[in-house]
């Protein structure tokens, strides 16, 4: 069963930026890490600059199907795709499985969430780069932490090996 949820329509540039923030809104919403929530942003934001610019006008749908989260572009038929890009389109889109653990809210409760923020969706450029660096310094962090763990892994084989 496919539950669609959201969408949003993207002709400009600044569209590509709602839907990043939606995408992060949506992840946080069903549950996921916070590093999956900044990765499902980041692939939301390049699968529709990708898709804007290839087709000038692309809706994406956000559904959930069989326990996974999916991004899907829709492109009107009057859009011309260049031949060469024409074979990629019909596999661009983002399939994510849903944490396995209960999300913050139901489907249809999401849904009626995503309505009511996209009234309130900032266009503030500088509010979503700074989410960005934030997401970036986050992952930087956790990263130096993972290779720091490493590392004294690597110590105490060693020491242990000897």
């Amino acid at each position: 069963m496919s539950t669609s949820f959201f969408r949003i329509e993207m002709r400009r540039k600044r569209d590509v930026i709602i839907a990043r923030q939606c995408a992060r809104h949506i992840a946080h919403m069903l549950g996921y890490e916070p590093a999956d929530v900044t990765a499902i942003a980041a692939t939301v934001f390049a699968l529709a600059r990708n898709c804007l610019a290839q087709a000038g006008r692309v809706t994406l749908h956000f559904h959930v199907r069989r326990n996974v989260l999916q991004v899907v572009p829709e492109v009107p038929e009057a859009a011309s795709i260049p031949l060469e890009a024409s074979s990629l389109w019909s596999g661009w889109r983002l399939e994510k499985p849903l944490p396995q653990h209960e999300a913050a809210l139901s489907i249809e409760d999401l849904a009626w969430s995503l309505q009511t923020m996209s009234e309130f969706v900032s266009n503030n450029l500088f509010e979503e780069v700074e989410q960005q660096n934030d997401d970036l310094l986050n992952t930087l962090r956790e990263l130096r932490a993972c290779q720091n763990e490493l590392a004294r892994l690597k110590a105490h084989m060693h020491g242990a090996a000897a």
